[in-house]
């Protein structure tokens, strides 16, 4: 039986507002930890000066 290759795309996890990458580069490994993911690099806010999410994998 064939099995399925795991997830590559990954899951936006809530981390916040945050300011820079040099921001997220401290902010999105603890927030993708947190919920036993790996930080893949990626980040975006998606209400300005409240909320972005961390790309993890």
């Amino acid at each position: 039986m064939a099995r399925t290759p795991p997830d590559t795309e990954g899951v936006d996890i809530p981390a916040g507002p945050i300011w820079s990458h040099e921001d997220a580069k401290v902010k999105c490994p603890v927030a993708c930890a947190a919920a036993n993911l790996r930080w893949n690099g990626n980040w975006t806010t998606v209400i300005a000066g409240r909320q972005s999410v961390c790309g993890c994998q």
